[in-house]
């Protein structure tokens, strides 16, 4: 239970609305100057807004749900996952789709100025 009550999401509008919520949740969740209770609260939500969004289903997933995976994994354990790991969270997705978002959060990060292996360059 992450304590939000989050509704299911019942037609495509509201999927894009989640979304974008997440989008902004997770650039939110990106400030080094957040204090630590409010980091808390907005992972909370961030995972209840995941959480939706996954079980809206799975013809609706696409390559920013893999950027979102990849970019919360990377933030709870500084690691960067494997591909084969990503191909297996995501077996429904093409290869093609999961390469896209694959490479938005590369880019991401090398634009934070994290390399490839998960380190500060």
């Amino acid at each position: 239970m992450t304590g939000f009550h989050i509704p299911p999401i019942t037609t495509d509008e509201q999927y894009v609305e989640y979304l974008e919520r997440i989008v902004k949740g997770a650039q939110y969740l990106e400030n080094p100057l957040i204090k630590p209770e409010d980091y808390a609260k907005g992972m909370k939500l961030y995972d209840a807004l995941c959480e939706r969004v996954l079980q809206y289903g799975g013809d609706h997933l696409n390559r920013w749900h893999v950027y979102n995976w990849l970019k919360y994994r990377f933030l709870n354990s500084n690691v960067k996952p494997a591909r084969d790991e990503v191909l297996s969270t995501f077996p429904e997705l093409s290869p093609e789709e999961i390469d896209e978002g694959i490479a938005e959060f590369e880019n991401s990060i090398r634009w934070k100025g994290v390399g490839n292996d998960g380190e500060k360059t």
